[in-house]
């Protein structure tokens, strides 16, 4: 009985659970339809790990207001909604502030009011230096402006290298803002230094993210519906594009009403996401008065194939559809996804 016994566990671990077939791990993932599963999933080993593709870093969530932290239960309580984390954290000083989470990585404001970039799965961190513009005044004196971010996300390369991408908002010596600028910075290098673009954004941006596959390539969007491409670097350079739709198309054949020029009924852009396609989607909402109303939210998808920064036609075709907001991608959850 001892000798079949011994048989028995000779064949089980001769047979590796990282040995099985590809396609079958496949298949066992394209049944994995809850997020928690498939990220449980890729733990395992890197043969599973590779048999899943990196789950989309959506929904995340960016704060302008402090939140509390709450290290008995993990979490963070922020206007009545809690952003949990797998860990516990433990900061040096109560007024670090919660800024955003992006691509598996939370992005932390200290009293300093430099930034702290922390992956609490893995407990890498990174200080990153207080954001500030020089610019040289009329006379002997100069100036740094200040500056704050106000939307950002973390940018991973192929190599390991790490680099955050934002829009600061900028500000005189005065306390005034003068606009908004695209900013930059590499974390893995020697030299920590913010990098801005030369240009302000007229416009109010409201959010940015990495474009896919290109390292150093990003893609922003407004309040007014213009498209952004960002190539980030020593040298900022961005472009922005108007999106053009065809005429005669379901709801949106009143072009004014929804670029908000007539009347009080304005489609607002809240969101800009990538899809699963590779396509860029804009999510906006109507708003009357001070409340937003309706069912469903328009979506505006773009190719971004065409966009280059040295083109001379700034207008970008796209298509546009009508979706339900709660059912949707936009519809704001707020928990983290780590990065695994």
């Amino acid at each position: 009985m001892s000798l079949m016994a011994y048989s028995f566990s000779s064949t089980i671990s001769s047979h590796s659970w990282s040995n099985l077939p590809l396609d079958l791990l496949i298949s066992i993932t394209e049944r994995l339809v809850v997020r928690s599963d498939r990220l449980s999933f890729r733990t395992v080993c890197s043969d599973w790990r590779s048999a899943v593709p990196r789950p989309k870093q959506l929904p995340w969530y960016s704060s302008h207001r402090p939140c509390v932290y709450d290290e008995n239960h993990r979490n963070f309580i922020l206007e009545h909604r809690e952003i949990r984390i797998p860990i516990t954290l433990h900061f040096h000083s109560h007024k670090t502030i919660f800024f955003l989470a992006s691509n598996g990585w939370l992005l932390f404001i200290t009293h300093h009011r430099s930034y702290y970039l922390l992956d609490p799965v893995s407990q890498q961190q990174h200080w990153l230096p207080h954001i500030t513009r020089r610019k040289q005044r009329v006379g002997k004196h100069k100036s740094n402006n200040d500056s704050a971010l106000v939307t950002a996300v973390v940018s991973m390369s192929r190599n390991g290298g790490l680099a955050v991408a934002g829009v600061a908002q900028v500000y005189n010596h005065m306390g005034d803002s003068i606009g908004q600028r695209f900013s930059y910075i590499e974390i893995n290098g020697k030299e920590k230094s913010w990098h801005f673009s030369r240009k302000s954004c007229v416009n109010r941006m409201i959010r940015i993210i990495e474009g896919g596959g290109d390292e150093k390539r990003f893609y922003a969007v407004d309040e007014n519906w213009g498209l952004y491409l960002l190539e980030a670097g020593p040298l900022m350079r961005w472009r922005r594009f108007n999106l053009m739709w065809p005429k005669h198309n379901s709801k949106m054949d009143d072009l004014e009403t929804f670029h908000g020029k007539k009347g009080s009924n304005m489609y607002y852009c809240l969101g800009l996401r990538e899809a699963n396609d590779g396509s860029l989607e804009l999510m906006g909402m109507l708003q009357i008065g001070m409340l937003t109303s309706g069912p469903e939210i328009p979506v505006l998808k773009v190719h971004p194939s065409g966009l280059r920064i040295n083109t001379k036609d700034a207008n970008v075709p796209c298509d546009k559809e009508w979706t339900d907001v709660k059912p949707s991608p936009y519809y704001q959850q707020c928990y983290f996804v780590p990065r695994l």
